[in-house]
């Protein structure tokens, strides 16, 4: 593999080139390195090697693994490599040049060459997926040189990118369920999702995740689990009683937020998946009563649409579709959040059960 085809600074135009070469050079070396993991996620088995480090602790320890769970039943192969530039050859990570950069721009550029990519511009790393070969790489400048979110949700864009190839997406969401169907509820950060899912897991209901799940449009909308952290701010964890299950001293995520698994709630574990019949937008009311009301299908769309597409690189507009369609076809509401975690579990399940407003 050629050094100057790895040259240090790339633009729109030569991005293609760029990091095919970067692909190539990571999947040459990826047998030397440290890590080895196999994952079972749903329609997927994948293969990631990595160094030694925080990513590939999340990886181990972040990607839930889900072997003998039934799933989506298209199952393909992906392989990914984690590599830092100056390790086992590798390169310096390429800078932007002197354009702009623009992530829909670059998405359209790489499609037509059968690629998706994306760079951080804070961090300097890069994510690449030949969609033809199966093959990706996450590259970082450094071995600490990632973004702080990473760890916690690793490898989101490849993940996005794979899906997005089968008419699936990775939805910013959480869920709850019962009896294996349930609702998606979507928004912005602080609006209550991950209070609400919490409360409803600590009172009898399922989930499939607080923060990003997968969503299956279908004929039915459907949701499975990719992740398995669930977290909660310090005012949460407080009113939730989490201290019955995770220590209080913990060190708290980049977020400032209580991370934990499913397990350490009473040996809890999420569901395989959840028929989705419903959107619930929350909003934190500060009332004793959990109130929900019909929502039109502009704001289900708003809230699922914005959240998921502004956290995923490129897209948008085959995004907005998909998100729209789910939107169109599921009934939607405001889910006003009261302040009692039980009645909230309640008043959710009775809505579960009954698919009624107040």
């Amino acid at each position: 593999m050629r050094d100057d085809v790895l040259s240090p600074y790339v633009t729109t135009e030569d991005a293609g080139v760029y990091l095919r070469a970067a692909i190539a050079r990571a999947h040459q070396q990826a047998k030397n390195l440290d890590r080895l993991f196999h994952f079972t996620l749903p329609g997927l088995q994948l293969t990631v090697r990595s160094f030694e480090g925080a990513v590939a602790e999340g990886v181990a320890k972040n990607l839930l693994d889900q072997p003998g769970v039934p799933g989506l039943p298209a199952v393909a192969e992906l392989e990914v490599v984690v590599a830092h530039a100056g390790l086992l050859g590798m390169p310096a990570c390429a800078r932007w040049g002197h354009q702009v950069y623009s992530p829909h721009r670059l998405d359209r550029v790489l499609a037509a060459e059968g690629l998706r990519g994306s760079y951080n511009g804070d961090s300097g790393h890069w994510y690449a997926y030949d969609l033809r070969a199966g093959v990706a790489v996450e590259l970082l400048p450094a071995a600490d040189g990632y973004p702080p979110w990473e760890p916690g949700a690793p490898l989101r864009p490849i993940l996005h990118w794979y899906y997005a190839q089968r008419d699936l997406r990775l939805a910013h969401g959480g869920t709850l369920g019962l009896d294996g169907v349930g609702t998606l509820l979507v928004g912005a950060g602080g609006s209550g999702k991950s209070g609400t899912v919490l409360a409803g897991v600590l009172y009898g209901l399922d989930t499939v995740g607080d923060d990003y799940v997968l969503l299956d449009r279908g004929t039915q909308a459907r949701a499975y689990p990719l992740y398995a952290p669930l977290r909660q701010d310090p005012a949460g964890f407080e009113r939730l009683e989490l201290e019955r299950f995770i220590p209080r001293d913990r060190a708290l995520n980049w977020q400032g937020k209580h991370q934990f698994s499913i397990a350490e709630l009473g040996g809890r574990s999420f569901a395989p998946h959840l028929e989705i019949k419903s959107l619930l937008l929350p909003r934190l009311a500060k009332r004793s009563r959990t109130r929900i009301r019909p929502a039109s299908r502009a704001d289900g769309m708003r809230a699922l649409a914005m959240s998921s597409i502004g956290q995923m690189p490129g897209e948008r507009e085959s995004g907005f579709r998909f998100f729209g369609d789910v939107a169109r076809r599921l009934p939607c509401f405001h889910l006003e959040v009261g302040e009692v975690p039980e009645e909230i579990a309640a008043r959710v399940e009775r809505f579960l059960r009954e698919g009624t407003a107040d």
